[in-house]
């Protein structure tokens, strides 16, 4: 889609559908891209202040505690807080 921040890569399935083969790296984890475009990966259950000028703002993932893949961490919730 012309535009978009990322698109998943997929390969043709049998039926027809579509079958994602790789997950986009900014929808599975806590992604920023600042105003000067400028990409930051965040750790799961990462910190960051937003300024308000950030492109992009994605929590990643939640994952609750008995979906949390081996060796990660939960990341059940995400919030922002505004003053």
């Amino acid at each position: 889609m012309p535009g978009a921040n990322a698109e998943p890569m997929a390969i043709p399935s049998e039926n027809g559908s579509n079958i994602v083969v790789a997950a986009n790296a900014r929808s599975w984890n806590p992604t920023i891209i600042d105003a000067d475009g400028k990409v930051i990966y965040l750790p799961p259950n990462g910190n960051y202040t937003i300024t308000g000028t950030e492109k992009y703002v994605n929590s990643g993932f939640l994952r609750p505690h008995s979906q949390a893949p081996p060796g990660l961490p939960p990341t059940e919730t995400f919030s922002v807080t505004f003053q």
